[in-house]
């Protein structure tokens, strides 16, 4: 699995509410922690039986919605 990392100032949920304001469902990963968890959010996109095409359309609602 590959990662991608951005430096932000929104927390995990307002991550995940911005994209469902673009109709995207993005995953949050802070339940997936044992312990300290990191200060910085962690979400997971999944890109499951989805088209190339969709998945470039999905990038870009997402660039909408988390503009940094």
């Amino acid at each position: 699995m590959d990662s991608l990392f951005l430096e932000c100032t929104y927390s995990e949920e307002e991550l995940i509410a911005l994209a469902l304001e673009e109709h995207v469902k993005v995953y949050p990963c802070s339940h997936l922690y044992i312990g300290t968890m990191p200060t910085d959010p962690k979400i997971l996109i999944g890109f499951a039986n989805l088209t190339f095409q969709q998945i470039e359309q999905v990038i870009l609602r997402l660039k909408k919605a988390w503009v940094f």
